[in-house]
């Protein structure tokens, strides 16, 4: 899979490009293949909006954390501004998933 666009310096693969990918190594079409894909990031997202976790397991777990009300400051008037609790989401790469990055995995 060649990772043509760049983000900081570093390859990326986009949601498109592996659709393509496993087009072709699964043979099967396109379409399918994005619905699919689609359909998987929806129910992920969904999940995490329900504030439920989510393992793929041997790649990782997404789940949300809350982020607790604070007072910031803006750095150009020093008003105060107040940001209150909202969730966020949280990646946790598997073990497996963190030796392969690596370079470690045989």
């Amino acid at each position: 899979m060649d990772g043509n666009s760049k983000s900081n310096g570093q390859r990326v693969v986009n949601r498109s490009q592996l659709i393509n990918q496993i087009s072709d190594d699964l043979k099967l079409s396109r379409r399918d293949v994005h619905v699919s894909v689609k359909h998987i990031l929806d129910l992920i997202g969904e999940a995490l909006r329900n504030e439920r976790r989510v393992e793929l397991r041997r790649l990782c777990s997404f789940s949300t954390r809350k982020r607790d009300a604070r007072v910031l400051r803006n750095p150009r008037t020093n008003e105060k501004v107040f940001v209150p609790v909202r969730n966020i989401a949280h990646f946790k790469p598997s073990k497996r998933l963190r030796i392969l990055v690596d370079g470690k995995q045989k």
